[in-house]
């Protein structure tokens, strides 16, 4: 036992760089905040994912700026860069809430701070030689199985997580987004198995083994879909090997191939975009009414990219212009439905950063099938190890189509996007290839750490604040405490526990604290319809009257702005806003409201 001990701890010391990437990883993933502990704080899971990623980015660029000899940065990937990241912070200034657009205005926390975080990430993967990343990729699953164990006994009562109660969700604290990490695992374990001894490959025939207990566990339709299209993928792939005939050469370049192989996987996904709008016409998943849902989300997405097709409504703005933005025909079939997300990485990209930052995102996944053609050609890794990376990203991004991602899952993406991308201009690099002078982008990587760090202060800073007001209020529901508004958390759920935290200092205080996020964010529509109830207590209907048509604007079809809207318009008697209350009444086929 010692011995191996030592054995362990030499493999340690020899890989520095792996054990550590491995040890922060295993926080993001399996951090989070026991269920029975700080009772006032609802989100223990992603707060914690955000925050983590944020801080461990931040010590991958210091480990970047140190071993900055050895990295070689393609110029076209570090000019995109740093066109998104301008693009970014555009989207963020127009939307009005340029602070929120940091952090997002969601509990996704898909905002610039955590896309720069993911770009860090993808940097520091590049570090990673042919045989290391294996060694990398072994330690991550090693992070997935820990993971699955407690999934398997949250799913028998053993333990109990935070989160949707019930579910096997482990520190994921949600169904769908576990069943999505888990059912994306495979093409990766099959890659470590490639890279492995024959222990190695007994651990990881094991460790599928349990993720597929995991997956029926969860009963997701999204993990078996997910387990599925890979099977089907490889099983594909050994039928053509087999039955590939030796005159089957290659007949096109690589840039005719990344063109070609992009079109295809785009309009895979355009495929996976009309899948809810065909319903019960596509086997398995056609009637699930969790995949219909989405149809109305996806249209909500397009229309707000209508409303600001350049730059899109802002960065991880999609909940502040759902409502605004929704069809008709939704606020009859889900009246009371509400969303934060498009529940799609594309239709969410294209509404939230415009024709921008959507085309700079497709500019960079066409560079890293390019990449994998360069490493297929090379043959640096191991075709069938290549294969089983490229297997990983079509998967994940067939999965992003049609569902949240969260931040751990991000992760093994970028690593990725960014092993292949470095190992492919390494391989170039020999015949010429131009590399980033290291005078160019050594002062970016310390900007953007310094930005991750300087963020993940101050978002847990505030949720340090919003904790201990929320443990006062829960000993003391009377206490009297200065609250005030963070403008690195989202005021969606958060600000409704503000208002409770504060309510025992009167209506004064409650007014200003609903001020201050409304000047923070002025989509709030908690902070908006507080103003509007506050202005009518105190009978200032010259208030009330604006902002009840900035409630219009936010959200038209929730019952209860159209109860306030009613209230003052019968009240002081504003055809005008009759009128629009009637319209949007008919529309949703309500025929009165009733005042009382």
């Amino acid at each position: 036992m010692q011995e191996k001990l030592q054995i362990s701890m030499q493999w340690v010391r020899a890989n520095k760089v792996v054990s550590f990437a491995v040890l922060g990883y295993g926080v993001l993933a399996l951090g989070h905040i026991p269920a029975n502990v700080l009772l006032s704080l609802f989100d223990k899971n992603q707060s914690v994912q955000f925050a983590a990623t944020l801080f461990l980015s931040a010590a991958f660029g210091v480990i970047l700026i140190i071993k900055r000899r050895s990295i070689q940065l393609p110029r076209t990937i570090f000019f995109l860069g740093i066109v998104l990241i301008l693009a970014l912070f555009a989207s963020a200034i127009i939307s009005g809430s340029f602070f929120l657009s940091l952090t997002g205005d969601s509990l996704r926390y898909a905002g610039i701070a955590s896309t720069v975080a993911l770009a860090t990430v993808a940097l520091f993967h590049g570090l990673f030689s042919a045989q290391n990343f294996p060694k990398l990729i072994s330690g991550y699953l090693f992070v997935l199985f820990l993971t699955e164990v407690i999934a398997v006994l949250q799913f028998f009562d053993l333990i109990t997580m935070p989160g949707v109660q019930g579910n096997p969700a482990s520190t994921f604290g949600n169904l769908d987004f576990y069943a999505a990490y888990v059912g994306t695992s495979f093409p990766l374990i099959l890659f470590a198995y490639l890279k492995s001894n024959q222990g190695g490959k007994r651990a990881l025939i094991a460790l599928s083994v349990l993720s597929l207990i995991c997956l029926r566990l969860t009963d997701a339709k999204q993990g078996y879909v997910d387990f599925l299209i890979a099977a089907l993928l490889v099983l594909a792939a050994l039928g053509y090997k087999k039955f590939k005939r030796p005159s089957d050469g290659e007949t096109f370049s690589i840039p005719v191939k990344t063109t070609i192989l992009s079109f295809l996987l785009f309009l895979w996904l355009e495929f996976i975009f009309v899948v809810p709008f065909f319903g019960k016409a596509i086997p398995f998943v056609g009637d699930d009414p969790q995949v219909a849902i989405r149809g109305v989300l996806w249209l909500a997405g397009l229309n707000q990219f209508k409303s600001n097709p350049v730059l899109g409504v802002g960065p991880d703005h999609y909940g502040a212009y759902y409502e605004h933005f929704r069809t008709v025909n939704s606020t009859i079939v889900l009246p009371g439905d509400s969303s934060n997300d498009a529940h799609s990485g594309p239709v969410q990209t294209l509404a939230t950063t415009g024709v921008v930052g959507t085309l700079i995102f497709v500019l960079l996944i066409a560079y890293v099938i390019r990449s994998l053609l360069i490493i297929l050609e090379r043959d640096s890794i191991g075709r069938a190890a290549t294969y089983s990376l490229a297997l990983f990203l079509f998967v994940y991004l067939t999965n992003a189509a049609i569902s949240p991602i969260v931040l751990p899952h991000k992760y093994l993406f970028w690593a990725v996007c960014g092993y292949l991308i470095f190992e492919a201009h390494r391989a170039s690099a020999e015949q010429g290839a131009s590399s980033t002078p290291t005078k160019l982008f050594v002062p970016v990587i310390a900007v953007l750490a310094s930005l991750t760090l300087f963020v993940g202060c101050a978002f847990a800073y505030s949720q340090i604040n919003f904790t201990r007001w929320g443990q006062t209020h829960n000993s003391n529901p009377s206490a009297v405490q200065q609250i005030k508004v963070s403008p690195y958390i989202p005021c969606r759920i958060y600000f409704s526990s503000l208002v409770r935290f504060i309510s025992p200092s009167g209506n004064e205080a409650l007014t200003e604290l609903s001020r201050r996020q409304v000047e923070l964010n002025p989509r709030c529509y908690e902070a908006q319809k507080m103003l509007t109830i506050l202005a009518y207590n105190r009978a200032d209907f010259k208030e009330m009257r604006e902002r009840v048509y900035i409630l219009i604007d936010l959200a038209p079809a929730q019952r209860e702005v159209l109860d306030l809207a009613t209230l003052y318009a019968f009240k002081k008697g504003d055809k005008k806003l009759q009128d629009i209350v009637a319209q949007q009444l008919t529309r949703m086929g309500i025929d009165r409201i009733e005042l009382g």
